[in-house]
């Protein structure tokens, strides 16, 4: 619920519906009985400027009892919030909370009441401490926990702000509900006002699992190759989930992977190349002639690799581990021989003494992928668990596939 309607409803309460503890001492002088009785009415047609006029006559009237400060203060805290004088309201009802006043049953309103007055009127620290008192009082609404993560985040308390909405992201996982994209927003933000980069790859890749865009993926994608435990071996690898994910586009991105690609993987630099001829992005402008010039190299080194694809094959036969098996697997998955390449990369990890079995597992699910089989790519994903940035990609690349599955 927005808050400006829970608002209202919350003021309808407390001025048609709160009972309100009596003493036997209590007296309402007829004097200020009268422009109280004509400000309630006037709120309940919401005339709260005429409201307010009938306000300003009572509290000209010289000592005011307890009991008649009370009822001032709770009419002008539903007065002045529907002007939009929410300073004003949120003091009038702090003024009210701390009169003892209020029925044990209708203190958790009027907490609630305040916190969102001070939301309103931008004094978030305030905002934040009432909602405090409001959970630690017994307070129930959920939606709450979302505006006080908000609050604690505009006060700057954003380890508070992010450890409230962890709780909030928690509840709705649990649930089987998807967490609101302000919450996940937020919790981001947070972790970003703290520089701690890790916890804002997990908020990002939370809203990549939720609310997927190409410039959620591009950042990270970024965030996890930054990571100082990422190996630079697996730099192409974060360029192929770039690709996959729409995040090679500009000349530089498409020349720079290709290049990376071309010494070990030539007829996968060169459909690196020819893709970004067919989106018009290689091939024109001033720098036409070196992307002509590093197509035509990739296409004379993907000849070459072909020829000797056979040699390769043979010689990955004879070895005593299956690490030769798996790359001159993934090889001929890279010319279009997924079929092959798999059974070759299959069978190599079965052997056994595979150097980097992780980065192997991660090529396979690649490898699956690209033979649409969708399922034993998620699930070869999942065993990837390397500390030193595959593990991470492999956990994105599941996140990929998911997605193209829907």
């Amino acid at each position: 619920m927005k808050i400006s309607r829970l608002l209202q409803v919350l003021l309808v309460c407390a001025t048609l519906g709160l009972s309100i503890p009596s003493h036997s001492a209590d007296t309402l002088r007829p004097e200020i009985q009268k422009p109280l009785l004509a400000a309630q009415e006037l709120i309940k047609t919401q005339k709260y400027e005429e409201a307010l006029s009938k306000l300003k006559e009572a509290e000209a009237i010289p000592e005011p009892n307890d009991f008649e400060s009370f009822l001032l203060a709770q009419l002008r805290g539903v007065a002045a919030s529907g002007v939009g004088d929410y300073p004003i309201a949120a003091r009038s009802f702090e003024t009210v909370l701390n009169s003892g006043r209020v029925a044990p049953a209708e203190r958790g309103k009027f907490i609630q009441q305040t916190a969102i007055l001070h939301y309103k009127a931008q004094n978030f620290p305030a905002s934040a401490k009432w909602f405090d008192t409001y959970f630690k009082e017994g307070g129930t609404d959920q939606d709450m926990h979302t505006i006080h993560g908000q609050a604690l985040f505009l006060a700057g308390d954003y380890p508070a702000s992010a450890q409230k909405i962890l709780t909030v992201i928690a509840a709705d996982e649990s649930a089987g509900k998807t967490p609101a994209e302000t919450q996940l927003n937020i919790l981001a933000n947070c972790y970003l006002k703290q520089k701690d980069f890790p916890g804002y790859a997990n908020a990002l890749e939370k809203l990549v699992v939720y609310y997927p865009t190409k410039e959620r993926w591009a950042d990270l994608i970024n965030q996890i190759a930054s990571k100082p435990n990422f190996t630079s071996s697996l730099g192409l690898d974060a360029g192929r989930l770039r690709l996959a994910t729409g995040n090679v586009r500009g000349p530089g991105d498409y020349m720079n992977l290709a290049q990376s690609a071309l010494d070990y993987f030539p007829a996968e630099a060169r459909k690196i190349i020819e893709e970004g001829f067919a989106q018009n992005v290689l091939g024109t402008g001033t720098d036409a002639k070196s992307h002509l010039a590093l197509r035509d190299k990739a296409t004379k080194a993907t000849a070459a690799d072909q020829k000797t694809l056979a040699t390769d094959e043979k010689k990955a036969a004879k070895a005593k581990d299956g690490t030769i098996l798996v790359n001159v697997g993934f090889n001929y998955v890279t010319h279009g021989n997924t079929e092959k390449g798999i059974a070759m990369m299959e069978q190599g990890l079965q052997m056994g003494g595979v150097k980097s079995p992780d980065h192997a597992r991660l090529h396979l699910g690649i490898a699956y992928l690209q033979a649409n089989q969708k399922d034993k790519a998620i699930a070869t994903f999942s065993t990837v668990q390397g500390t030193d940035g595959s593990g991470d990609l492999a956990r994105l690349w599941i996140h990929h596939a998911k997605q193209a599955l829907k």
